[in-house]
């Protein structure tokens, strides 16, 4: 029987761990109580404002419904009493038992700008917020498990209507409405918590978004039209890379930082005395690694009837996931977008950073999605087209060389080697 190389050296050091590791590292299931910390932010209070001052604003919107607290915490508590989101969770006060506790916390928000539709009367806007729900131990100081929670924003309103805070009221809304629950941040905690590992320690190899870069040559493309600074557009990355590995995967993942640092700081707001205190929590050691290299964009413009064009964006990108134990490349591989629609000369109908910004998301997502679905695989080999309108579609690839032989079926083998890996041990 052959062995390659990869999979001798993992039978060396799995039976080599057996010996010299002791038992009581491994996750075991957790049945005790887990204290409800509330909602916090995943920065320093003193970065709070500077980083995230959408959400701080809504954040601190009072609750109609219940005296001396806000309304997202509100919103939380009273959907979480009605449907447990979690067997044990203690909503009220502090239970002795618990060894663990589950918190919502913020980490980011981007607004990509929008574009005032002057002839209709309209103001469009695009924001994107994401957190994480994060089981923790506050005794041990130490992250247990950790799934993204995001939000998807965008909409339109009236410009003679508009007020100084409607950022914030757009807010307000994601956080919960009636109108449409499924998609606002409480119903995403929601599902997302679900995925959560109700275990000691962090159950089986811990994945983490550990490097993000962009290709030099394109650094130009960061000017005055893009209202994005090169800094955020590279944590926005990130951010949606570790929010489409956990959704798409359904696995726990590392939150996401610039800087990959060893511990993440928690905020955690008190109700009763109205303030922050901020938890210094340690983060387990990176075991998967994910890396994605942004390779920019280009805009194609078409002449049309006027004042009409044409507007076709294409985009790239490439994946690489390592098993950090073995030294490992699991999987490498590069994916394509294009979107096409229909816009003024003047460009006055078209937010740049939204464009190439919402475009990004929709392939990264499809590219994990790829390597756990078999079938969308080989739709997205061939090219998986969305027709949004008459005028309007969206085309996502992921890119077969003809030089590589049986590229396809080593691709399938890569997607196939990180599954095996990712799974629970």
């Amino acid at each position: 029987m052959s062995m390659n190389r990869r999979k001798f050296n993992k039978l060396i050091l799995s039976t080599s761990a057996l010996t010299l590791i002791p038992k009581h590292i491994y996750a075991v299931p957790y049945n005790r109580p887990i204290n409800w910390a509330g909602t916090s932010f995943l920065v320093p209070f003193s970065r709070i404002k500077v980083v995230m001052p959408i959400i701080k604003k809504a954040f601190e919107v009072p609750s109609e419904i219940m005296q001396g607290t806000t309304f997202f915490n509100a919103s939380l508590y009273k959907s979480m009493e009605k449907k447990p989101i979690i067997k044990n969770l203690v909503l009220d006060g502090f239970n002795k038992d618990a060894k663990l506790a589950l918190t919502l916390g913020f980490a980011s928000e981007f607004d990509f700008g929008g574009f005032d539709d002057l002839k209709k009367g309209k103001y469009f806007y695009l924001i994107r917020s994401f957190a994480h729900s994060i089981l923790y131990n506050p005794e041990e100081r130490l992250v247990v498990s950790s799934v993204p929670v995001r939000a998807k924003i965008s909409g339109k309103g009236d410009i003679a209507l508009r007020k100084e805070s409607w950022k914030s009221e757009v807010m307000k809304e994601s956080f919960y409405n009636d109108k449409r629950p499924e998609i606002t941040i409480l119903e995403q905690f929601r599902i997302m918590t679900s995925k959560i590992s109700l275990t000691n320690k962090w159950r089986g190899k811990a994945p983490r978004v550990t490097s993000v870069t962009f290709s030099n040559n394109n650094k130009k493309l960061f000017n005055d039209n893009f209202k994005l600074k090169f800094e955020d557009f590279i944590e926005f990355l990130g951010q949606s890379c570790t929010a489409a590995f956990s959704y798409k995967l359904n696995l726990p993942i590392i939150p996401y930082s610039v800087t990959e640092s060893a511990a993440a700081t928690i905020s955690v707001f008190n109700d009763t005395e109205k303030m922050f205190q901020e938890i210094e929590t340690a983060l387990p050691n990176t075991e998967i690694s994910i890396r994605l290299q942004h390779k920019g964009w280009m805009f194609k413009e078409k002449p049309l009837t006027p004042p009409m064009q044409q507007v076709t964006l294409y985009i790239g990108l490439k994946i690489e996931i390592f098993d950090v134990g073995f030294d490992q490349k699991l999987f490498s591989q590069t994916f394509t977008a294009r979107s096409r629609g229909v816009e003024d000369i003047e460009g006055t109908t078209r937010s740049d950073a939204g464009a190439v910004c919402t475009l990004t998301e929709g392939l990264i997502e499809r590219a994990f999605k790829s390597i756990v679905d078999s079938q969308y695989r080989k739709k997205m080999a061939k090219g998986d087209i969305l027709i949004k309108g008459a005028a309007i579609s969206e085309r996502y690839k992921l890119n077969i060389s003809k030089k590589i032989p049986n590229h396809l079926n080593k691709i399938n083998q890569q997607s196939k080697d990180v599954m095996d890996v990712l799974k629970n041990l």
